[in-house]
């Protein structure tokens, strides 16, 4: 067992520490030096290690947790100190410490109440002397009509037919009983206690083990509920998020949480079992979905496009897998501003119309050249999964992973139904907006599904586990090529490595990752979000992971017109190609980039905005009339 000096950085951990540990030197303050002196350091070496296998977590948290696993000094030290003080009396012989051990030790077994009467029965030889040495005449050891022994007091009207056999020999013969009685009560009390000896130092070793293993596990690898219950509470009282997390390893439920509504307008509150639209996790479902009909020989992964959609530049080029990687080149439809207009994306669309888009805007570059995200690849590969079953995206998706995972709130989407659990989406403009609702016919199996984080993590664990599709395809999903997989991303966290997507389609935002691992799946959904999911992942991992976590406060600086006006005017880098320009509006400052809305700016400090929703971050140095753009770990130089 390790010890060491521990230093603490928080002075209510030194606080608590020290109050613990004069509890126990009290409880053992009848021990000798060394017995006391081995318990503290017992005590104290399960501290020492718990404190150095903290992670990163909270030390006073950790502290309160060994503290709790180790107990109450005056109830877990009570039988030690009786084994202790038994153990000193048995080598000293004393009958007063051994009358005190056995008082002590009496409730820790039959065996202690025999010992204990016996010297009470001992303790009468003693009685019996003081007796005799009071009334000489009527205190023997008295022998009755040839029949019978009796030891005590019997008066004289009693002693017909008895006769007094010791005499003068009476109390020398009491004193060698009470030795010759203690010493064999004591060494029989010492035998036992040897016999026990092996089995009480065994049963210290395996508790000290495992009080080892406790402490050291719940450090790394105990789920930190109680963060992410904080993290929520936040969230609602500020009112900068609606939507739900679940988080689950190895098929156990480890936490799961929804705040918000699903329809504002009626008040009506989301729950755990709410759907929401996934957007472009629904191409995680497409790509395996597209590698099952490769196992099932409908589908090759080098097959050319060409077979399906030769009106498409560079068909004959782009193979399936060029698709699902993002290396095919071709256009990002939803990168079109009317391909991103209400009256676009709320008419339903035939596969004739949609391909017909794609087929319009030509290539971004040759296939396999490069990679670029683009939704247009998962579109057609939808379709050619419909072509391959001869059935609808809708019935593929359900026969071939909702229903064999048990999946029973995923499912290709519609127009919003609110009476089926499923929840719109909002963007936040002073209020909660209710946005327009996407029809599921323009993205498809690129961002069309409508599920939930339980059934999310189900999905994600069941892919992991080899129920849908191969190892070998599982690995070629996960085989990175410029940073694209086919259907996925690494998602690492410090040195862990994670897989997953992230989705957005209207405002709705999801996240999904896996830690294969740890066997960790985490599922967010939102529909209504200025808080990032980003940050709220970030939390989940640390509540994993025992990281360190910076829980938001939401207190933003009120500051006077004046002082905003010193940081308006257009802002341009040599960085990157863009411009922003920053305003006032109603007394609160305003950033707008180059071909993007304004989005409003909080004061953190008075010269320190952010925009919490996208994690920007904007710092001002009026003297030099600079601008630093933080964001996704980057900086950027701007000047007036």
């Amino acid at each position: 067992m390790k010890t060491g000096e521990i230093k603490f950085s928080q002075e209510a951990s030194k606080r608590v520490y020290n109050d613990y540990m004069k509890r126990i030197l009290k409880v053992t303050d009848s021990l000798s030096k060394d017995d006391k002196q081995d318990i503290y350091m017992e005590f104290n070496s399960h501290i020492f290690e718990a404190l150095q296998h903290k992670n990163g977590a909270n030390e006073i948290d950790v502290l309160l947790d060994v503290i709790e696993k180790l107990g109450i000094p005056e109830e877990v030290l009570k039988p030690l100190i009786a084994d202790k003080k038994l153990e000193q009396a048995t080598k000293t012989f004393n009958p007063i410490h051994v009358f005190k051990a056995l008082l002590l030790n009496i409730t820790n077994g039959f065996s202690y109440i025999i010992f204990f009467l016996l010297y009470l029965f001992l303790f009468g030889f003693v009685f019996v002397i003081i007796a005799k040495i009071i009334n000489p005449a009527e205190v023997g050891f008295w022998y009755k009509d040839s029949s019978s022994f009796y030891l005590g007091l019997s008066n004289k009207a009693n002693q017909t037919g008895m006769t007094e056999i010791l005499g003068n020999a009476f109390i020398p013969a009491m004193i060698a009983s009470i030795l010759l009685f203690y010493i064999l009560i004591t060494l029989l009390l010492k035998f036992k206690k040897s016999i026990n000896n092996k089995s009480i130092t065994m049963k210290k070793i395996l508790i000290t083990g495992l009080l080892i293993l406790s402490t050291t596990m719940s450090f790394s690898q105990t789920f930190n509920n109680q963060r992410m219950d904080s993290l929520f509470m936040v969230l609602e009282k500020n009112n900068k998020f609606m939507g739900s997390i679940a988080i689950s390893q190895d098929g156990k439920l480890l936490y799961a949480k929804t705040i918000g509504y699903s329809n504002l307008e009626n008040s009506k509150k989301a729950d755990v079992e709410t759907k929401y639209k996934i957007g472009s996790i629904s191409k995680m479902f497409t790509a395996t979905l597209v590698l099952k009909a490769i196992e099932e020989n409908k589908l090759k992964l080098n097959q050319t496009l060409d077979s399906y959609f030769p009106q498409i530049e560079n068909s004959k080029k782009i193979t399936i897998g060029n698709l699902l990687n993002h290396r095919s080149g071709i256009h990002n439809f939803t990168n079109e501003e009317y391909c991103r207009s209400d009256e676009f994306i709320t008419t339903p669309k035939s596969e004739q119309e949609m391909v017909e888009v794609i087929t319009k805007l030509k290539s971004d570059f040759e296939p396999n050249s490069k990679a670029e995200y683009s939704n247009s690849n998962y579109v057609l590969l939808s379709y050619i999964l419909e072509k391959v079953y001869k059935k609808p995206y809708s019935i593929i998706l359900e026969t071939k992973i909702a229903k064999p995972l048990g999946l029973k709130n995923t499912y290709f989407g519609s127009k919003t139904q609110i009476q089926n659990n499923e929840t719109y989406s909002y963007h936040f403009d002073n209020k909660w907006l209710k946005a327009t609702d996407t029809d599921p016919s323009i993205p498809m199996g690129a961002g069309a599904i409508v599920s939930n984080p339980t059934d999310l993590t189900l999905f994600i664990e069941g892919l992991f586990n080899g129920k849908i599709v191969s190892e070998k395809s599982l690995s070629l999903m996960k085989t990175l090529n410029q940073n694209f997989g086919m259907g996925m991303f690494e998602t690492p966290y410090f040195e862990h490595k994670g897989y997953g997507h992230t989705g957005g389609v209207d405002d709705f935002r999801s996240v999904l990752t896996y830690f294969p691992n740890e066997k960790l799946a985490v599922a967010i959904t939102s529909n209504g979000m200025i808080y990032p999911n980003n940050s709220i992942l970030s939390c989940a991992l640390s509540s994993y992971f025992n990281t360190p976590f910076a829980m938001p406060t939401f207190k933003a600086l009120k500051l006077k017109p004046e002082v905003l006006n010193l940081y308006t005017g257009q802002y341009a880098s040599t960085e990157i190609p863009i411009k922003i320009d920053v305003t006032i509006k109603d007394d609160k400052l305003f950033a707008q980039g180059t071909g993007q809305p304004a989005f409003p700016l909080e004061a953190t400090e008075t010269t320190i905005f952010k925009f919490e929703q996208a994690g920007i971050i904007l710092e001002f140095n009026t003297e030099k009339k600079q601008m630093l753009l933080k964001q996704g770990g980057k900086e950027f130089l701007f000047s007036k």
